[in-house]
């Protein structure tokens, strides 16, 4: 081939991308019964959610290649999966013995763990990273407030709020990092927060330059640290960290906390 048939081969094939690129799928569908509520997927194609029983009560589930794994409960009649790592961990909560109370779990190895509360009778887990910390809300003693909450190796961590009675963690990636929603002080208003390296964030207050809206909640990070959140004015919003962080870095630390998680694992 010489070379100006060669590049008007490649010209053919350069025109071509764009229209590869923007080609939707076909997709195959698989039936994963009935009275089912899919809630969470990971990489693997594993889905978790919550299926009803009989009787009617809902019980979390498991799907993975081709099986429908009932996960159980903590004692209670009902329980629901909210999310699921690339491990195929999973959280989300059940009601406990005599279904008085209930607790987020984290599913781990055919178990599932009750992650308890922060003093209340309520708890619900709502994020996951790959290293099974888990991130959610429960309720504080006496049910006086409900507080975002980070739970990894059998601790669970009150993150606080931003001044107000309530706070909610839901997302986190694999440096730990949550955010979710917060009152602020004197419970006026709902502001989105960033937890890191032990300290609550207001992420309007975090933003160069202002977007002239109020950022109410926020529901997932990824590991790069971009966030998505929501503004009072409807709209949502991508929010990207300046510097952004180097993937090496993320890499080393990722897999830092993996290896924690792995150690405490085995020495429990």
């Amino acid at each position: 081939m010489n070379r100006s048939s060669f590049l008007r081969s490649a010209l053919v094939v350069a025109s071509c991308l764009p229209a590869l690129a923007a080609a939707v799928p076909t997709y195959t569908a698989i039936d994963l019964g009935g009275a089912t509520t899919g809630l969470g997927i990971n990489a693997s194609g594993q889905v978790t959610g919550e299926t009803q029983q009989v009787g009617g009560n809902p019980h979390a589930f498991l799907y993975s290649s081709g099986s429908m794994t009932d996960l159980g409960t903590l004692g209670g009649v009902e329980s629901r999966a909210t999310s699921i790592n690339s491990v195929g961990q999973i959280t989300g909560s059940s009601s406990t013995t005599g279904d008085a109370s209930r607790h987020a779990f984290l599913y781990s190895g055919g178990i599932m763990t009750d992650l308890g509360t922060l003093g209340g009778t309520y708890s619900d887990g709502w994020g996951i990273n790959a290293s099974g910390q888990v991130t959610g809300f429960s309720s504080t003693t006496g049910e006086a407030s409900w507080h975002a909450f980070l739970y990894f190796s059998g601790i669970m961590t009150d993150l606080g709020t931003l001044g107000g009675t309530y706070s909610d963690g839901k997302g986190i990636n694999a440096l730990g990092q949550v955010v979710g929603t917060s009152n602020i002080s004197g419970d006026a208003d709902y502001h989105a927060f960033l937890y890191s390296d032990g300290l609550m964030y207001d992420l309007n207050d975090l933003l160069s330059p202002g977007i002239g809206t109020t950022l109410t909640d926020a529901h997932g990070i990824n590991d790069s640290g971009q966030i998505v959140a929501n503004g009072n004015n409807g709209h949502a919003y991508l929010l990207t960290p300046d510097p952004v962080p180097e993937p090496g870095s993320l890499l080393l630390l990722a897999t830092a906390l993996g290896s924690v998680f792995g150690l405490r694992r085995k020495q429990q």
